[in-house]
């Protein structure tokens, strides 16, 4: 992977023109440069070092799925008086056949508080046309934040990650929100749910066989422990994801309590999330579900071997037979692929959607 140094330029009218120079500057007969757009990745952080952990992460996205990045973030310390938004542009290289450098761009805009009115016209000037624009959320408000509307209102995809906030409750209730809304014509999206994807396929493996299937109908229990952070009764956004995707998916009904449902033939179920401070942020230590009423009655164990373990092992406990356990590995994937799965759908996941509206509610009780 190569990089173009970042360049300032003097404003939002100049990016394409310096933009083009650098190119010119940059290829050569030997080493030609091309070009490469497949979308706009819009990315709005809070501070000029956020905005450096982004670039990283998309220099990476990059191999896979070049376009322009458009990086929001607050000004610098020492940034110039009376300057209130800076513009840089730079760019990622990955060598192609025959030598050329397939090339993405970036342009990162520092911008003060008072300068923050100006950002979503300056955004819309400098995306590529007829590109979708993917909004990568990363700032510490949500829906309270200036920002978080006119950047909605241009994203064919928003996505945050839900486990970075503070705030678990909020973010989920505000993701939710925007998901909800009949007027919007985008779909949104958390890193926080992809995470989880080798835990669904681990707890949907367990009743793959004829002989757990049927317990399904008779579970009464779920309990998850997560790494932080929790909401105001405990939940964690992994643990509430987890939950709400095994009760949208089987259907069932909420219950009168707040972290409870009725199964389809009105068995009572209930949820336990806790925090487990030995795992890392949005981690996942085990998930265990009790089906007391089947006959015979069983329980139904995924937990790490230890914290932050990649080798998660499967029990299938059922009573007067011996447990079978297994095992398989769930990987850690890093930011940038988290992104390239997030950034493969363009379309409504209901899926996901179903397990958000549980899990809101699970993170606000």
């Amino acid at each position: 992977m190569e990089a173009l140094e970042p360049a300032r330029v003097r404003d939002v009218a100049s990016v394409e023109r310096q933009l083009a120079e650098m190119w010119r500057a940059a290829s050569s007969e030997e080493s030609p440069v091309v070009r490469a757009s497949m979308l706009n990745l819009v990315v709005a952080c809070d501070t000029p070092e956020e905005a450096r952990e982004a670039t990283e992460a998309v220099a990476l996205l990059s191999l896979n799925h070049p376009g322009r990045a458009l990086v929001v973030s607050g000004a610098r310390e020492g940034s110039r008086p009376g300057e209130p938004l800076a513009v840089f542009v730079s760019a990622h290289g990955h060598r192609g056949p025959g030598g050329s450098l397939l090339c993405s761009e970036q342009v990162t805009l520092e911008a003060a508080r008072s300068a923050l009115p100006q950002v979503p016209s300056a955004l819309l000037r400098l995306l590529v046309e007829n590109m979708p624009v993917f909004v990568w959320w990363r700032r510490a408000a949500l829906a309270g934040d200036s920002l978080w509307e006119p950047l909605a209102r241009m994203a064919n995809r928003f996505l945050v990650d839900s486990s970075r906030h503070a705030n678990p409750a909020a973010a989920l209730r505000d993701l939710e929100t925007l998901a909800d809304l009949p007027s919007w014509r985008g779909n949104t999206g958390d890193l926080a749910w992809t995470r989880l994807e080798g835990w669904r396929e681990a707890i949907a493996s367990i009743f793959d066989s004829p002989l757990t299937r049927g317990h399904l109908n008779r579970i009464a229990r779920v309990e998850v422990a997560c790494g932080g952070p929790a909401g105001p009764g405990g939940a964690t956004v992994a643990g509430a994801y987890l939950a709400g995707w095994m009760a949208s998916r089987l259907g069932w009904s909420r219950g009168a309590a707040a972290w409870s449902w009725r199964r389809r033939d009105g068995g009572a179920v209930s949820a336990a999330l806790s925090l487990d401070p030995a795992l890392t942020r949005g981690d996942v230590g085990s998930v265990r579900i009790d089906a007391p009423g089947g006959d015979p009655p069983a329980r139904f164990l995924a937990e790490r071997i230890a914290p932050g373990a990649p080798v998660v092992r499967l029990t299938v406990e059922v009573e007067k037979t011996c447990p079978l356990p297994a095992s398989l590995r769930i990987a850690a994937p890093n930011v940038s692929a988290l992104l390239c799965r997030a950034l493969e759908r363009t379309s409504r996941d209901p899926v996901f959607e179903a397990a958000l509206r549980e899990a809101a509610r699970l993170a606000a009780a």
